[in-house]
């Protein structure tokens, strides 16, 4: 590798300015929110507790307050739905 290049190269694409272009906005309590998500895991019953102990995590942080989207796949799922 050279070291005037830069390990990765990383690609975005931008996202609509906040307003009504999401059905969740039109909430004030949501839309005053930071734009925070988290994404848990799959990997079946092994994820289920990892996903419960990360919510736990984001409670004693006082973090949960701040999210605004929540994703899981499989195991992580089976803790996350119920959650919300």
């Amino acid at each position: 590798m050279n070291p005037n290049e830069a390990p990765f190269r990383a690609q975005f694409w931008p996202t609509p300015q906040l307003g009504s272009q999401y059905p969740e906005m039109a909430d004030e309590k949501i839309s005053k929110r930071p734009s925070f998500g988290v994404a848990f895991q799959g990997g079946g019953n092994r994820a289920a507790p990892a996903t419960l102990g990360q919510i736990r995590a984001l409670h004693d942080l006082g973090w949960i307050g701040d999210v605004r989207y929540i994703s899981a796949i499989s195991g992580g799922s089976w803790t996350a739905i119920p959650y919300t």
